[in-house]
């Protein structure tokens, strides 16, 4: 999904944006698989610590 027009939308009232991504999985076509909403959620399980730890160490220095 892409956060573009909202930061978009949001940059042209003045607003600060950050934006975090994480790439779960292969977008359709690209793979001989079929998508899986499982392989999704255990992407985002693993991916979940190490985007927290990245959040607050930004965060922190806001």
């Amino acid at each position: 999904m892409s956060t573009v027009p909202e930061v978009i939308a949001a940059r042209a009232r003045g607003i600060r944006c950050l934006g975090f991504s994480s790439i779960t999985n292969v977008a359709a076509g690209l793979s001989a698989a079929p998508l899986s909403h499982e392989e999704v959620l255990a992407a985002g399980a693993r991916l979940a610590g190490q985007l927290a730890t990245l959040i607050r160490g930004v965060l922190a220095r806001l």
